[in-house]
């Protein structure tokens, strides 16, 4: 019994060894075994890891160097932030000098309205001006008679020769207050006109009188008189005959009576294009002098003789409104409204077929009419042509006329070539 016991005991000690002694030896050495194998990795990776540390350190120095070149930048003396707070100060300034601008271009645009006015206002006052002059000098040449052709000699008495010339051919006794050649001597057949004051307005109206009643005769006199008139006057005067021949071809009855043509149903005669007055040029819109803007005009070469100037400008019209926008147009150029005269010369076939044409002065008498006669001569159509003149303070004579034509026919022909 005592050995199954001692046998039984042997058995467990037996039993027990394996598990309790070899097989833990054997895992402890594995798990070290493996441990030591990684541990070079371990290592691998925590040198990466310092790496990445030292990398960060860098880039963390490089942030703060970042940093404070930024903080440089803005805050330094020469950085942005006073760069800003001076451009600041600068558009406060500008906002200030742009409201203070504003202030004195609206003041400006007041004191320029008040110069239209004023402009305005005298223009105005001397148009009226001018008429009155007219009506003076046409007073003060009621009693004056001109002597046309009458032979001139040297030395002559024209107080006594005259009054016995004008009893030979006319029959009537005058006495003159003053009587005088007009102009200065010159070379040439023609003699000088002579203009003489009558002592009495019927003397004169006989001595016309009865000059009419010689024509009717058909008989020649060696001399003709005619009444004295302002230039203007005479202009217009022609200027009526002419467009009362007009009519009368076209079977119209008209009458002149004083200085306006008058039509058989009382009715009177208005010039389709005026010269435009200072307020149709001030005044005008922005939309319509844009419009005029936009008109071509040819120009001719300037021409000078004896500090006097001379230009065309040319443009195509088949309207009287294309004519008075041409003329307007020229007219509010600030060079031509200077000028001492803006001659105008039409010349258009409207849409009846029914030729068209005119002409405008502007106070250089006799021009308008010679310039429509030739562009007549030159056969020229659906034609405007401006011409302007600065008179140089001498006078030209014809030859005035002359140079105009010279630069009108340029004009024309560079818009008709």
């Amino acid at each position: 019994m005592a050995q199954n016991v001692f046998a039984k005991g042997s058995q467990r000690k037996s039993v027990s060894n394996p598990s309790s002694t070899v097989t833990p030896a054997f895992g402890i050495t594995g798990e070290v075994s493996s441990a030591l194998q990684s541990l070079p990795i371990i290592q691998q990776s925590l040198q990466d890891i310092q790496h990445r540390l030292n990398g960060l350190d860098e880039v963390r120095l490089e942030l703060q160097g970042v940093k404070e070149g930024l903080r440089e930048d803005l805050w330094g003396d020469d950085g942005l932030a006073p760069k800003i707070e001076y451009v600041a100060q600068q558009a406060e300034e500008t906002g200030q000098n742009l409201e203070t601008i504003m202030k004195e271009n609206k003041s400006l645009r007041q004191e320029l309205e008040l110069l239209k006015s004023v402009v305005i206002r005298m223009d105005r006052k001397v148009s009226e001006q001018e008429k009155e002059i007219t009506e003076l000098k046409g007073r003060s040449m009621r009693d004056n008679l001109l002597i046309h052709r009458f032979a001139e000699k040297a030395n002559e008495n024209l107080m006594v020769e005259v009054p016995i010339e004008i009893k030979k051919v006319y029959g009537i006794d005058v006495r003159f207050v003053r009587i005088h050649r007009m102009g200065p001597m010159r070379n040439g057949k023609i003699p000088r006109i002579i203009v003489g004051k009558l002592e009495k307005y019927e003397m004169k109206e006989d001595v016309l009188q009865s000059q009419r009643q010689l024509r009717q005769q058909q008989q020649e006199t060696p001399f003709h008189v005619s009444p004295q008139y302002p230039s203007s006057l005479v202009e217009n005067r022609k200027h009526l005959s002419e467009l009362q021949k007009k009519y009368t071809e076209q079977k119209v009855e008209t009458k002149i009576k004083g200085n306006k043509l008058v039509f058989k149903n009382g009715n009177v005669y208005k010039d389709k294009v005026l010269v435009p007055r200072a307020e149709d040029v001030l005044l005008a819109l922005d939309e319509e002098k844009e419009a005029l803007g936009h008109i071509e005009v040819v120009t001719s070469e300037e021409k000078r003789e004896k500090g006097n100037r001379f230009i065309a400008n040319a443009a195509e019209a088949k309207t009287y409104g294309d004519v008075r926008k041409v003329y307007k147009k020229i007219c509010s150029i600030p060079i031509h409204a200077q000028a001492s005269h803006r001659i105008l010369v039409y010349r258009f076939t409207d849409k009846d077929g029914k030729l068209i044409d005119g002409y405008m002065d502007d106070g250089e008498y006799g021009a308008g009419r010679n310039l429509l006669k030739h562009l007549e001569e030159r056969r020229l159509n659906n034609v405007v042509c401006v011409v302007t003149r600065w008179y140089g303070g001498e006078h030209l004579g014809g030859m005035r006329f002359e140079l105009m034509k010279d630069v009108a026919t340029e004009a024309a022909q560079k818009l008709n070539p």
